[in-house]
């Protein structure tokens, strides 16, 4: 089950915590925790966490997908999302 987080929690804190962590990918650095993004098919993202060569992407139409980072940087498969219009 799961519980509901205490006001010191974060979203992104122990996701995919696995202990040893792979090396990680050059592009690791484009994709930090909280970064919008835009996937081809899966429409728009936020990144939840870097585990080294992969990322975890919370898709609010697909829910969280992890990601390798040499398939979405060989492929273009991720970019940017645009900011959130004002309101």
């Amino acid at each position: 089950t799961c519980a509901t987080p205490s006001a010191g929690d974060s979203v992104v804190e122990g996701v995919g915590d696995t202990g040893g962590e792979p090396p990680a990918h050059t592009a690791a650095v484009s994709y930090p925790a909280g970064t919008r993004v835009r996937h081809t098919e899966w429409g728009e993202g936020t990144v939840m966490s870097e585990e080294g060569d992969r990322i975890t992407v919370m898709f609010e139409s697909m829910g969280y997908r992890t990601l390798s980072l040499a398939a979405i940087t060989g492929k273009g498969l991720l970019s940017a999302a645009p900011p959130p219009a004002a309101s």
